[in-house]
């Protein structure tokens, strides 16, 4: 029996473009521009002899540990860390690709692979502080295969069943850490650095109730008449086509609590005039 469950890593990254190696990384991480690596980041890099981002990572985090147990001043080893965190986001964006960049065949290649597992984890790089994170959890299980139907017979049936719980179990135990880091960052007070655990974001499910700011919600109405949250948090995840109306109102209702939980929790970072909705257009959903 072949897996049936993938973790996707750096490694999958590296083979649709060689610039997301850490050699590559590293490399565009000390250019010439503004949150590059400075002397003292490239220092700790060469004294390890390492590029890899993820261990120089580890043993700043670790030195910021000891510190605090000798009882000294961890903000040194701090400054290190987000310098070095603030460097890979940048490097990451830098030589990111755009969509049609990927060849097709690239990407017909990757579907027609993930259309052969049950789950799919991915270790995203949200080891960042910088970055907003704006986590939508699924907490559902993948269909796969001809309208995402199971054998019959008790074994398959029983295996399956038994991941569905670990799936759901695991994503659990993510969503309530990835709370743990945000609530960390929102108690920290002004002016004070957040800890390195502590992360900026938000965390939602499709069937999440919120009372939306009224700066968001005056144009944007729920549009619960319209969208049943529960019923579309049913709808199973799949990579057979899905129906246009139920694409769309899936879209709307991510796009919607993305929205209010941003100017619920972190309105600095919609300055400005905020997006505004259009409904597809009725040739796009056929």
């Amino acid at each position: 029996m072949g897996w049936e469950n993938l973790l996707v890593g750096n490694g999958m990254s590296i083979n649709v473009s060689s610039y997301f190696a850490y050699d590559s990384l590293y490399e565009e991480a000390c250019g010439d521009f503004d949150g590059s690596l400075d002397d003292d980041d490239i220092a700790i890099f060469e004294e390890f002899g390492t590029t890899n981002f993820e261990a120089v990572l580890a043993k700043l985090r670790d030195g910021i540990t000891l510190a605090g147990i000798l009882g000294r001043s961890r903000k040194p080893y701090r400054q290190r860390f987000r310098s070095v965190q603030a460097a890979l986001g940048a490097a990451v964006r830098r030589v990111h690709l755009e969509w049609t960049e990927v060849p097709s065949e690239t990407l017909a290649a990757i579907k027609a692979e993930m259309r052969r597992y049950d789950a799919i984890f991915s270790t995203s790089i949200d080891d960042l502080h910088g970055p907003c994170l704006v986590v939508l959890s699924a907490g559902g299980v993948f269909r796969t295969g001809w309208r995402g139907m199971l054998d019959q017979c008790a074994g398959p049936s029983s295996l399956k069943r038994a991941e569905a719980l670990l799936y759901r179990q695991t994503t659990a135990f993510r969503t309530r850490t990835m709370i743990e880091r945000f609530k960390v960052w929102e108690a920290t007070p002004p002016g004070q650095e957040p800890p390195p655990f502590a992360r900026r974001g938000v965390l939602f499910r499709i069937a999440s109730t919120l009372q939306a700011p009224e700066r968001w919600a005056r144009e944007r109405p729920e549009r619960l008449g319209r969208e049943d949250p529960e019923k579309l948090a049913q709808y199973k995840t799949t990579f057979n086509k899905i129906e246009p109306e139920v694409a769309e109102a899936l879209m709307h209702r991510g796009w919607w609590l993305a929205g209010a939980t941003l100017c619920a929790y972190h309105t600095d970072l919609l300055a400005g005039e905020l997006p505004v909705w259009r409904d597809l257009p009725p040739a796009r959903l056929r």
